[in-house]
C-alpha cells in the first residue's frame, strides 16, 4: 500500500535482507569509548572549572571584608575632623567636657579600623563581626594598593593642582611618603590635640590645621584612590569566575559540536 511504501522509505535503515535466527550484540569497547569521551570530557571541564570558581571564591570573601573596613577608615578620618572642630569651638567647658570623650573615642576607633586594614585582623579583632573575614591586610598585597600606602612618590592627590601644597610647605614631605605617613602624622596630631590644655582648642590650634586640611584633603583623596584601587582588585576575582563559567560554556558547544558531527 501507499503508506507501507512511505514507511519504507522513511525507515532506511530496516532496509535489506531478514536474517532469522537469535539475534545477539556484540561488544564494541572502541566505540563505545568514543560515545562516552564527550562526556566524560565534558564533566571533567565542568568539575575542573568550577573548582576553580569556588577556590577563587573563598579567596574573595577577605578582600570584600576588607573592602567595608576601608570605607569605615574614611567615614571615620571624617568623624575625627568633624569632632576636633567641635571640640574647638565649643564655648563652655561643659561642651568640652561632653565632646572631649566621643573625640577620643573616634580618634581609637579610625586606629583600630586602620591597623586592621593595613595588617588584618588578629585573633581578638575578629571576634568583631566587622572584621570576621578580614583577615588578610592591604599592606601584603602587592601593586598600586601598597605603592598608595609606603612610596607612592605623590606629591599631591588633590583634584586641582591649584590647590596643591608648594614644595617647601610643611606638610609637603608628608603628602610626598604616601597615604601611611599621612595617616600616621593625623593620628599624632589628634593625639596630641588630646593631650593640650583646654585653652589649646582653638580654631588657630595647629593641630587641628593638620587634621582638617589633610583629612578633607590629600588624605580624603589618596583614600578615595586606595578605595578604587583595592575595589578593582575585588572586582577583577569575579571578572576570573565569569571566564571560568564562559570556558565552560563554550567548550560543552565545542564537544556537543565533536558528539554530533
Amino acid at each position: 500500500s501507499g503508506l507501507r511504501s512511505l514507511y519504507d522509505r522513511m525507515a532506511f535503515w530496516r532496509h535489506g535482507s531478514v536474517r532469522h535466527g537469535k539475534r545477539t550484540m556484540l561488544r564494541n569497547s572502541k566505540e563505545s569509548l568514543w560515545l562516552l569521551a564527550p562526556f566524560v570530557v565534558w564533566g571533567l571541564v565542568v568539575v575542573i572549572m568550577h573548582s576553580l570558581g569556588y577556590v577563587t571564591m573563598e579567596q574573595a570573601s577577605a578582600p570584600v571584608a576588607m573592602t567595608n573596613v576601608v570605607n569605615t577608615v574614611l567615614t571615620r578620618v571624617h568623624r575625627v575632623v568633624y569632632f576636633a572642630q567641635e571640640l574647638a569651638i565649643a564655648d563652655s567647658v561643659e561642651a568640652q567636657k561632653a565632646i572631649y570623650p566621643v573625640l577620643e573615642s573616634e580618634v581609637m576607633a579610625l586606629k583600630w579600623e586602620w591597623e586592621v586594614m593595613l595588617y588584618g585582623a588578629n585573633s581578638t579583632q575578629a571576634t568583631d563581626p566587622h572584621f570576621t573575614l578580614a583577615r588578610r591586610g592591604i599592606a601584603f598585597e602587592m601593586g598600586p594598593a601598597t605603592n598608595t600606602l609606603f612610596s607612592s612618590g605623590v606629591t599631591c592627590w588633590l583634584p586641582d593642582p591649584a590647590d596643591c601644597y608648594l614644595a617647601n610647605h610643611s606638610y609637603a614631605a608628608v603628602v610626598y611618603r604616601g597615604l601611611n605617613a599621612m595617616m600616621q602624622r593625623f593620628f599624632l596630631e589628634a593625639d596630641l590635640m588630646l593631650r593640650d590644655s583646654s585653652a589649646a582648642w582653638h580654631l588657630n590650634s595647629s593641630r587641628l590645621d593638620y587634621l582638617f586640611l589633610e583629612g578633607t584633603g590629600n588624605l580624603h583623596w589618596a583614600m578615595l584612590h586606595l578605595t578604587d584601587v583595592h575595589l578593582a582588585s575585588v572586582v577583577a576575582l569575579y571578572m576570573r569566575v565569569e571566564v571560568f563559567h564562559v570556558v565552560v560554556f563554550v567548550l560543552s558547544w565545542l564537544l556537543a559540536g565533536l558528539f554530533l558531527f
